[in-house]
């Protein structure tokens, strides 16, 4: 009977002082087994979390892994730059032959030629060195018409008059 007193004081109670109240009171049965359950589980959770991790050989394999990545990651961005570059000296290379090809005489076009050349490292000067001592690029023939082409101030050898 006291209680139901206290049930029936509680429904009386504005809704504030009830929840304060409630808050306080124990539980019933259904709820409390629930909240055990869920305790339980909980704690089975996080003991499988502690027991799962990774021994020293883990670490070492994914620390391995990891140098692997990068180092892939790092030689394929090298691969990128160095295509990027030979992209960009094909580009060029193609854009100077066409202002080569554009001049109206053999004679400019060696001259501008000779005035656009590349400046070269250490490395190429020695290789153009050798591959000149070798033969290089021109023949004999070729390199004497070269020879008299840029000597001839006049442009006798390839100005051609059709008259």
């Amino acid at each position: 009977m006291n209680q139901e007193k206290n049930a029936e004081d509680i429904r009386k109670m504005c809704l504030v002082q009830r929840s304060r109240y409630l808050a306080y009171q124990k539980p019933n049965k259904e709820v409390e087994e629930a909240q055990n359950i869920a305790k339980v589980r909980v704690q089975t959770k996080l003991q499988s979390s502690r027991d799962q991790l990774p021994t020293e050989n883990e670490l070492a394999v994914f620390k391995l892994r990891d140098q692997l990545t990068g180092e892939l990651k790092s030689a394929e961005a090298r691969a990128r730059v160095k295509n990027l570059k030979l992209k960009y000296e094909d580009c060029r290379n193609r854009e100077m032959n066409r202002i080569f090809l554009a001049q109206p005489t053999s004679l400019r076009a060696l001259k501008l030629s000779a005035l656009l050349e590349e400046p070269i490292n250490e490395a190429k000067k020695i290789r153009a060195f050798s591959r000149m001592l070798g033969g290089g690029c021109l023949n004999e023939i070729d390199r004497i018409r070269c020879e008299t082409i840029i000597d001839d101030k006049q442009g006798l050898t390839i100005e051609r008059r059709m008259d």
